[in-house]
């Protein structure tokens, strides 16, 4: 890679005010929670927020079911683990949209992926942010930082983290993004 992959919650939250402001709130939403939990689109868009509110509150955590690659069963667990900014936010989801269960707001998954795409990523690229998949990408650097205290190896140019340690880190994170 010849630049770094850096996301900042400045040019997030930048580009979701203009979102949001400019073709609505649930997409502004998708984006955040993309952000916040290193989901894919169909995941975020698909992610049932009154069911994750609750796990929150009970395990700290959302298992996420719906919209994965794969097909993944409800046998197999895909915890995240959801920081106070992620909790917040799931919460005020589930305000501003009381009646639904995810933010498809009674459309089709395809009607609202492809709004998100023609209008949200023009705004986002605008940002610095060229793919709705780089807000993933942003999550799991965030995440290797968390558990090891290092940048990512994709963004250092030199190895700073013991062998094991960042297997282990990798491990996790990757069980995180399923």
């Amino acid at each position: 890679r010849k630049k770094p992959s850096v996301v900042t919650d400045q040019d997030v939250s930048a580009a979701c005010a203009e979102i949001a402001a400019s073709i609505g709130e649930r997409y502004s939403y998708a984006v955040q929670i993309a952000y916040a939990f290193g989901l894919r689109r169909r995941e975020s868009l698909l992610l049932e927020f009154h069911v994750a509110n609750k796990q929150i509150s009970q395990s700290g955590k959302i298992d996420v079911i719906r919209g994965t690659k794969g097909g993944r069963g409800r046998s197999v667990r895909r915890e995240i683990r959801a920081s106070l900014v992620g909790e917040k936010l799931i919460q005020s989801v589930c305000t501003a949209f009381p009646e639904y269960r995810c933010l498809l707001l009674g459309d089709t998954y395809k009607v609202t992926s492809s709004q998100l795409s023609a209008k949200a990523l023009p705004l986002l690229k605008k940002f610095g942010i060229n793919r709705f998949h780089e807000l993933r990408v942003a999550y799991a650097c965030r995440r290797y930082i968390e558990i090891t205290g290092f940048e990512p190896p994709c963004n250092s140019a030199k190895r700073t983290v013991e062998a094991e340690m960042d297997r282990d880190a990798r491990a996790m994170i990757a069980l995180e993004l399923g």
